[in-house]
């Protein structure tokens, strides 16, 4: 079987100051520098950044993996008419592929609902400090973008990644011409709120934005 995805959202070309960037290459060299056995993703969609994270990580260890997606869609979604169905079953097709490539064990999670519930209930699990990476990529809306960094970010390890895509996304501004469509201000807001407890991984796209939690 292969793969069914529709787009490259995850691991696209992107340019910084004028030269481009394979955001795919940054993930790879990230992912080989640390041991990611428990992951939490935000905003899964069709799955290509989940089954990259299973390819990468689940070729050295077992991985514990956890999407958390409506699979509803958002503003963007709806603006291109998008069948939300479709894509949910291409996640479903497409985590199946990736898990049977590696030879170790993947569990994976996947909670059909908003970010805000589904946090909630990792948090009511008394999940604290239980996961290595959290990528953040669901809804772009400001109130959103920050409610889900405030969310997981006791559930991030100290020592742990946290990632969030699409920092420079502004589609969202097009649309609506307003920053709060936008996930920058969100994450602007998250990293000076958050200044002591997290150390900004520099020297990386600015496409995403890259931190380490550095304590609770």
């Amino acid at each position: 079987m292969e793969y069914q995805f529709t787009n490259d959202w995850f691991g696209g070309n992107v340019y910084e100051r004028g030269v481009e960037v394979d955001l795919r290459s940054v993930w790879t060299a990230l992912l080989k520098s640390g041991s990611y056995q428990s992951i939490l993703e935000i905003g899964s969609y069709e799955g290509n950044s989940t089954c990259f994270m299973i390819e990468q990580c689940g070729a050295k260890n077992s991985v514990n993996l956890v999407c958390i997606d409506t699979w509803g869609g958002s503003d963007e979604h709806v603006a291109f008419d998008h069948d939300m169905g479709a894509v949910e079953r291409r996640f479903d097709h497409n985590v199946q592929i990736a898990s049977s490539k590696v030879a170790n064990d993947i569990h994976l999670s996947k909670l059909k609902m908003t970010s805000l519930m589904g946090c909630a209930n990792l948090i009511s699990q008394n999940l604290h400090n239980a996961f290595d990476l959290v990528y953040v990529d669901g809804s772009h809306t400001a109130a959103d973008v920050l409610t889900d960094a405030v969310l997981s970010f006791p559930l991030l390890k100290v020592g742990g990644l946290m990632v969030f895509d699409d920092y420079l996304w502004n589609f969202g501004y097009e649309m609506h011409n307003t920053p709060l469509k936008i996930p920058k201000m969100a994450i602007d807001a998250f990293s000076n709120i958050f200044y002591d407890k997290i150390k900004i991984v520099h020297g990386l796209p600015s496409y995403q934005f890259y931190l380490v939690k550095t304590s609770d």
